[in-house]
């Protein structure tokens, strides 16, 4: 009995917080990002560089609307800037793109899409093949 009185206070209490905050009340329920994944177009280039690489992350989440929190990382060790959406329904779809080419050799680049909040997971990382000409 005391335990049901202690959930209710505590549900009761975070709709109380939503409200005044002007959180819609499915975002103050506890939401989390279950699924992450990344795929790159085209994973195979051969042409005159640079080639445009567009990188396709999907992200999948227990409950909605809520704001996520993510960033690209990629193999030459760099990172985009943190960049926040709000996913509404329960899979949402983000893309990156970057120009990679200079040297005639193959190039093998890769990227991954990393969760910051409101959990922390990451993809595996989107392998492409780049060959300049």
């Amino acid at each position: 009995m005391a335990f049901s009185r202690l959930t209710g206070l505590a549900l009761g209490t975070l709709a109380l917080v939503a409200m005044v905050f002007g959180i819609p009340a499915a975002a103050a329920t506890a939401s989390s990002v279950t699924e992450v994944s990344a795929q790159v177009r085209p994973a195979e280039y051969h042409g005159e560089c640079p080639a445009a690489l567009e990188f396709v992350g999907t992200i999948k989440v227990s409950a909605h609307p809520v704001v996520v929190e993510y960033v690209w990382e990629r193999s030459n060790h760099s990172r985009s800037q943190v960049r926040r959406i709000e996913v509404r329904g329960a899979v949402q779809t983000i893309t990156d793109e970057w120009g990679v080419g200079g040297l005639p050799a193959a190039q093998e680049v890769w990227e991954k899409l990393t969760i910051l909040s409101p959990n922390s997971i990451s993809s595996a990382v989107a392998k492409a093949t780049v060959h300049c000409q």
